[in-house]
């Protein structure tokens, strides 16, 4: 019988191959998901409801271990983002050839999904991943998980705790930082706060996903109403106002505009690795919460805190 270990690396070996239509292989995701479940089947065993877990931060909302499992069958998010980043250790590589490459992987959940499976494939001399979670339960399923899969020296930290409050060892100082803890419009979870606390601390370092590009349509009847808010390197340093806010965008909005505002997320995850509108529930269109009057100018801002996203300008 097959190994979980050398099944993880010949399911890694077929999700990561850019000729395999990444929309065909729901099953290879979905294998990875039953390796993990068979490992640390237990997290969950006490939880009565999904929410269980889920912490409040000062930035945002971090989602309870059972929905962050959850999320990796939102299959193909997860394969662009595997590629993505599985493309950026290759290319940084390069660069770093006598030593292995660091990574901080921000978020993790329970399965580490963007990080375990890189293991299968790259072994510790090539890199080498820190692994953050605010949730205690989620790492110690991952360290169950790399320990069972025999990947404990593919792994040099684990950090149990809010990612606003990581500091980096400056001599070991990551070459990429990775985080996906976003909902599609950025809204609700602490996707901008971390980037930002990260790259202040870590300029040098690679952040994926690179940018994060939010624009606007009417729905009744659809209008093109343009970009309303784009999340990359420049935003990541951008001031934020007395208010607590992000500059975004003014909308003109037509005359005949009646429906909802709809906010459609695209998100470049690194070089040609995109998930585009519709691809994902990253990308799938969300209302802005916003009333409007037909013909009227908007103008929008981006709102930290507890509850991040776009809001209306005071």
């Amino acid at each position: 019988m097959q190994s979980d270990r050398s099944l993880l690396t010949a399911l890694t070996h077929i999700i990561l191959d850019d000729i395999q239509d990444g929309k065909t292989l729901r099953p290879e995701i979905l294998g990875v998901k039953d390796i993990f479940d068979r490992i640390c089947s237990d997290f969950k065993q006490g939880e009565s409801f999904i929410e269980f877990g889920e912490v409040l931060t000062p930035q945002g909302l971090a989602i309870s271990p059972v929905m962050a499992a959850m999320c990796l069958e939102d299959y193909y998010r997860t394969i662009i983002y595997l590629r993505g980043l599985n493309a950026a250790i290759v290319d940084l590589k390069t660069q770093h050839p006598t030593r292995p490459l660091r990574v901080l992987y921000a978020g993790t959940g329970p399965y580490a999904i963007l990080a375990i499976p890189l293991m299968s494939v790259h072994s510790s001399d090539c890199v080498r991943f820190e692994l953050l979670d605010i949730n205690a339960v989620s790492l110690d399923a991952v360290r169950s998980i790399v320990t069972q899969l025999g990947f404990t020296e593919s792994v040099t930290a684990y950090h149990q705790m809010d990612a606003m409050q990581y500091k980096h060892n400056e001599a070991a100082s990551p070459d990429i930082i990775i985080a996906e803890i976003m909902l599609a419009g950025l809204e609700k979870e602490p996707q901008v706060a971390v980037t930002r606390a990260l790259t202040t601390q870590m300029p040098e370092a690679l952040f994926l996903p690179q940018s994060i590009n939010i624009s606007a349509v009417t729905d009744n009847p659809r209008h093109v109403l343009g970009p309303v808010f784009q999340f990359d390197s420049e935003m990541f340093s951008e001031t934020v106002s007395q208010e607590g806010t992000l500059p975004a965008a003014t909308l003109e909005i037509p005359e005949s505009a009646k429906g909802h505002i709809l906010l459609e997320t695209r998100v470049k995850v690194y070089q040609g690795y995109e998930l585009k509108p519709y691809d994902s529930g990253l990308t799938s269109p969300r209302i802005l919460p916003v009333d409007y009057d037909p013909g009227e100018t908007l103008k929008l801002v981006y709102q930290m805190g507890e509850k991040p996203g776009l809001i209306r300008a005071l």
